[in-house]
């Protein structure tokens, strides 16, 4: 948080008071430092305190009603774009949130179609502004994978997703800084009914995938070998299981034959 806070208000890194230990804050910033640990003795997230977060080295626009995003998510991004040897004509990314995987997709392949959906408006504020910054040619839909009618028509040859994940009994292990703080749609999930949103997506996308596109997932790190099953059970194909950079299942992806 201190190297983030620094980088912010002062345009530097950690290191830079080891090799300038004569430097100090002016008056005026002293007071932003002070506002600063006042919101965060409150437990709200250093992101929303900022109004940013990194991301792909983006700084994404951020606040009170969207999902911040994560390093793992991050890997996600990575995965994609190193997997894919041709540049996909129409993609989506549904549960969008900030917008940070379809604005990173849409800058990796800058000629694709990329369609950004979330039911949240609040989301979807959020979105709008971090993809005019960095991807003007995204569009953005209010869309409920859980209700098939307002889904997109067509065909797309890459559908991705991090829906919320996170089952209920888990919110005991949660930071006081997450849990109150994030909105509690995009991260949580029944303990009786996890799957739920990736199998809404899954079966959507066997009539909306182009023949032999990709469905990738970020996954819950328990969830993995029961979301591979049931994958395959739909007749998905080279469905595998990879891990983040903390060794975590958290990335599913599956081929769609038509």
């Amino acid at each position: 948080m201190w190297g983030l806070a620094l980088n912010h208000f002062h345009g530097f890194n950690s290191f830079y008071e080891h090799t300038h230990p004569a430097w100090e804050p002016e008056r005026k910033e002293l007071d932003r430092w002070i506002e600063l640990l006042k919101q965060l003795q409150s437990n709200t997230p250093i992101q929303y305190a900022l109004g940013v977060a990194d991301f792909m080295g983006m700084s994404l626009r951020v606040g009170p009603g969207v999902l911040i995003p994560r390093p793992e998510t991050e890997d996600l991004v990575m995965t994609i774009t190193q997997e894919t040897a041709h540049s996909p004509k129409r993609m989506i990314d549904l549960c969008t949130g900030s917008g940070c995987i379809a604005i990173s997709l849409a800058q990796h392949w800058p000629q694709s179609e990329v369609v950004g959906g979330d039911l949240s408006e609040q989301a979807l504020y959020w979105a709008r502004k971090n993809g005019q910054k960095y991807a003007p040619q995204v569009q953005w839909k209010s869309l409920d994978v859980l209700k098939g009618a307002s889904m997109p028509e067509g065909c797309f040859d890459l559908i991705v997703a991090n829906p919320p994940y996170v089952p209920i009994s888990d919110q005991s292990e949660m930071s006081a800084h997450v849990w109150g703080k994030e909105p509690d749609m995009a991260l949580f999930v029944p303990d009786d009914n996890a799957l739920r949103y990736y199998e809404a997506i899954a079966v959507w996308s066997t009539h909306h995938l182009t023949d032999g596109g990709w469905l990738y997932f970020e996954i819950h790190h328990q969830k993995g070998p029961a979301l591979v099953d049931w994958l395959i059970d739909q007749g998905f194909t080279s469905v595998e299981c990879m891990q983040d950079r903390f060794r975590k299942d958290r990335i599913i992806r599956a081929k769609w034959m038509n």
